[in-house]
């Protein structure tokens, strides 16, 4: 004679379901229920596939009514979710590599050789603005001819 079938209690299933719906994954749930990952699968496929998508609904529904009540964080969260605004208003022109890349040629303000580059450049483009950088031609170049 063959191992019972396996019966989920109401109880069960709203257990099952709260746990898919805080993220805990599939082995995890069917371990401490007392089953395989099939068989959870079979009885409760329902209360795993909806249970995220019921919190996450609930969750925007309490955001939703914050931004309605005046909440500005959550006014923000909402619009650069739902809206794709972005913190700068304005896209990208470079794609991610060309982004990474001008990235990477900033210096690193909060380090010691950032602030002495960054204090570098900034002379040297107020030097330019204010007319007094001199051209390449006029700096001095030591003779290093020999005489014959």
């Amino acid at each position: 004679m063959g191992r019972p079938s396996y019966q989920p209690t109401p109880k069960d299933l709203k257990y099952v379901e709260a746990l898919s719906s805080y993220g805990v994954p599939e082995d995890d749930i069917a371990r401490v229920v007392g089953i395989t990952r099939k068989t959870l699968r079979k009885h409760y496929l329902d209360q795993l596939e909806n249970g995220a998508t019921r919190a996450n609904a609930q969750i925007a529904g309490f955001l939703f009514t914050a931004a309605k009540k005046g909440s500005v964080p959550a006014m923000m969260f909402w619009l650069r979710c739902r809206s794709r605004w972005s913190e700068t208003g304005a896209l990208s022109a470079l794609g991610k590599k060309e982004e990474r890349l001008a990235q990477a040629q900033q210096p690193d303000l909060s380090s010691p050789v950032g602030e002495v580059l960054a204090a570098r450049e900034q002379r040297h483009v107020g030097s330019e603005l204010s007319g007094l950088a001199r051209p390449p031609s006029a700096w001095p170049v030591a003779d290093t001819r020999t005489a014959a």
